[in-house]
């Protein structure tokens, strides 16, 4: 019985009973005692079963996607470090401002998904993660990346798009496993050196940045098959880009680009261009070196006529000439048996067909 606060307590001693008097302030530090001692498998299970999430030790796929989850709880990590099943944490579409460190004590996981969320930052222990091969968190408000991403060196794809991200650090190229870079719609103004040691790197998105050149430590990225630059404000491909023979799609639509530079001309792997509104006059005759090439995209320059080495391309299949006034068409262009599609201006068609 509580009376004035206080309750008291008698012990079933057999020789004299002893009664305790405790406040209502030390039951509730008791209480809270309770907590502190409960094993966290048991308090995560109990904060997944209030997301309809049933906690099994055993588990390796954890989804918690659009749960109206605001923060994860500190511990949350220490519930699964004992088992190494936990492969992959989806947590996308959600409020969460902040990953406690805990997390990065599930040393079994290789997917971190946050895609959609309030970031501010990434654990710096996220280091620990040594079997991490995808991390993913487009759309949050992350601004650096922490320098222990280095020793993450199973990671094999970096997805950060739509963040607040303004400078890579020099530990991006301890990352030898990586695959795949997605940088999209940051505020990049440059590569860090080091990323000339991804010697895996296939895979490189840095569109709608703010570029204005690429430096040569680009030409070292030998397994690069796409690279795309859209929307920033490079004014010139560099000569090193020569070196990328593997490379299949080069996207640089959308830039300040004045001339195609004569080093394209040896992609020989090149598949895919697009050129598409730059300030670039002519399409030079070393075009027809791309003997692979099967689309090109050049809408919205202000060119003229195409060079007769045009109609050598005879692996096109896709052409993209809107908003262009020709003076005139190469008779090479009936050599485009392969062509399938050709988007241009209804005022143009009647060209193509010449």
């Amino acid at each position: 019985n509580i009376t004035n606060n206080n309750t008291s307590l008698t012990t079933n001693s057999t020789t004299k009973p002893i009664t305790y008097h405790l406040s209502f302030y030390h039951l509730c530090t008791l209480a809270n005692m309770s907590k502190i001692f409960t094993p966290p498998e048991e308090r995560i299970g109990e904060w997944l079963a209030g997301l309809n999430v049933e906690f099994n030790e055993q588990m390796e796929n954890l989804e918690l996607a659009r749960e109206y989850i605001y923060e994860l709880p500190l511990d949350f990590g220490h519930a699964f470090s004992r088992t190494n099943n936990l492969t992959s944490i989806k947590l996308s579409d959600n409020n969460i401002k902040r990953l406690p460190a805990s997390i990065c004590n599930i040393l079994s996981l290789e997917i971190l998904d946050c895609v959609r969320n309030k970031l501010e930052c990434l654990p710096e222990e996220i280091g620990n993660l040594s079997n991490l091969k995808t991390l993913f968190y487009p759309n949050n408000n992350i601004k650096k990346l922490p320098d222990s991403i280095s020793q993450l060196t199973c990671l094999s794809m970096l997805n950060c798009m739509y963040n607040e991200v303004e400078e890579l650090n020099e530990s991006i190229g301890f990352l030898s496993n990586l695959k795949k870079i997605c940088l999209n719609n940051n505020h990049l103004s440059s590569f860090p050196d080091s990323i000339s040691n991804l010697c895996s790197l296939e895979i490189l998105y840095f569109n709608n940045n703010d570029f204005t050149e690429l430096n040569d430590s680009i030409g070292t990225l030998t397994s690069l098959k796409v690279l795309e630059l859209k929307n920033n404000i490079i004014k010139s491909i560099p000569d090193c880009i020569s070196n990328l023979s593997s490379l299949e799609t080069l996207m640089c639509s959308h830039n300040n680009l004045t001339e195609l530079n004569e080093s394209i001309g040896y992609l020989s792997s090149l598949k895919h261009l697009y050129f598409d509104y730059n300030k670039i006059h002519s399409i030079p005759d070393f075009i027809n070196n791309l003997s692979s090439l099967e689309t090109i995209f050049f809408s919205g320059i202000n060119i003229t006529t195409l060079p007769d080495s045009f109609g050598d391309i005879t692996s096109l299949i896709v052409i993209s000439c809107l908003y262009i006034k020709y003076c005139s068409l190469p008779s090479s262009l009936s050599k485009l048996t392969s062509l399938t599609l050709i988007e241009c201006d209804e005022d143009q068609k009647h060209l193509f067909k010449s």
